[in-house]
């Protein structure tokens, strides 16, 4: 796959809209944003870095929390990146955790963690230890848990033989659009239904010729994705 600003790719993370971001743990190279909604076809959105395509600039680990991304940015420590716009990152925060002179090394902030109950965000440094950050001026509502998720669905019968139903929370009403793919991303039947507050697990049939195997549904409602996975006997 050629992309801008190619490297050695190293780590990536996906969200739950399958906006994500890759990390190429090459020097010089930033991070992108990636758009994974068609897996055939992985579309690179944006790049962002801290100091752009410095050559002694390296990302090591990102991982994304709603629409944040917390990455372990080696010699430029913590960086914090806003991507409600996956066209146009924006810096939330930062903190530079090693307090050496840059260059072509591998040293600095080696790893993150964003997802502690308490919404403290560690950081490990190889050269100055474990860190651990209140970031709730960079992204005040990370401290109140009003970061966007994923509405949570079930589907069932899972396993599922000629069909399944939708499980969507309770008072889930509008236009839902998706499908469901294959693993390697290929559909194999379009959705669309009209739920209302009392109806929002519509049934699905599932085409007569589908073979036993795993499936992914994807869909939207009201600004807002799911996904989910199941078994066809």
């Amino acid at each position: 796959m050629n992309y801008p600003h190619r490297g050695y790719n190293h780590s990536s993370w996906m969200g739950y809209d399958y906006i994500g971001v890759m990390a190429d743990e090459t020097f010089g190279k930033p991070l992108k944003v990636i758009d994974a909604r068609n897996p055939e076809v992985i579309e690179v959105l944006s790049s962002f870095g801290p100091r752009g395509t410095d050559t002694t600039s390296v990302p090591h680990n990102p991982y994304l929390l709603g629409h944040y991304a917390f990455i372990s940015y080696y010699m430029d420590g913590l960086q914090i990146y806003d991507l409600r716009d996956p066209h146009h990152p924006v810096q939330a925060g930062f903190y530079d955790t090693y307090p050496g002179p840059e260059g072509q090394k591998f040293a600095g902030a080696w790893g993150v963690f964003p997802y502690l109950p308490s919404r403290r965000v560690l950081v490990g440094d190889m050269q100055t230890g474990l860190y651990v950050f209140d970031v709730s001026k960079a992204i005040p509502g990370l401290s109140t848990g009003a970061l966007p998720e994923a509405e949570s669905i079930c589907i069932f019968p899972n396993p599922a033989v000629d069909n399944i139903h939708v499980q969507l929370p309770e008072g889930t009403s509008g236009h839902l659009s998706g499908a469901i793919y294959t693993i390697s991303g290929a559909v194999v039947r379009q959705l669309a239904y009209d739920l209302t507050g009392s109806n929002p697990s519509p049934e699905v049939s599932l085409p007569a010729d589908l073979p036993p195997g795993s499936y992914v549904l994807r869909a939207a409602i009201g600004g807002q994705s799911i996904t989910a996975r199941f078994t066809k006997r």
